[in-house]
């Protein structure tokens, strides 16, 4: 891990109030996860929940080992959610720039995403969810799925997606909901 993941990463573990505040005074810094495993303690912790991450934000390969579902539902808006749990990929109404990139992530189950937002050309491309992945979010244009694997179900709801989203090659184990999108 080089110096400026370290400090990255030491940023994201004092969560949204210090990084965002971190983010916004400086904007042009690239953000870099790239191959950061977040199944391990105490990376663990990390809820990346209303998150600002601005353009270029590099999650590739990382990993997450994802949470059981034992004791873990509770219902708000008549839906099961799951809040943060140690080991979860959490992205709860996190706010992504340009060019995201999860490429080769592995989420493992309830990977979530809801009401998160992307701009132009997020990369998901060859990403591992296990079951129950929820990405209602709102993607800008030419979001790329392209060789990604869902377990099942996959859930899209509620997602919004801008022109040329791409889904070749992608394998959907079970189900997959896509509805409400606009």
């Amino acid at each position: 891990m080089s110096t400026d993941q370290e400090f990255i990463l030491g940023l994201a573990a004092k969560g949204k109030d210090t990084w965002n505040k971190w983010r916004r005074a400086d904007i042009d810094r690239r953000v870099t996860f790239a191959g950061i495993d977040f199944s391990e303690a105490p990376k663990d912790q990390i809820d990346f929940s209303g998150f600002e991450f601005g353009d270029h934000a590099d999650f590739s390969k990382c990993r997450w080992r994802g949470i059981k579902l034992e004791g873990a539902v509770r219902v708000t808006n008549g839906f099961n959610t799951i809040a943060f749990q140690p080991g979860r990929a959490f992205f709860g109404g996190a706010a992504f720039g340009r060019k995201a990139n999860f490429n080769r992530a592995s989420f493992r189950d309830w990977a979530a995403f809801l009401d998160a937002t992307f701009g132009q050309d997020a990369c998901f491309t060859g990403a591992t969810f296990g079951d129950h992945a929820m990405l209602g979010a709102a993607f800008g244009a030419f979001a790329d799925f392209t060789g990604a694997a869902f377990g099942n179900p996959a859930s899209f709801y509620g997602a919004a997606f801008g022109v040329g989203p791409n889904f070749n090659e992608t394998h959907f184990e079970g189900w997959a909901v896509f509805v409400g999108l606009s």
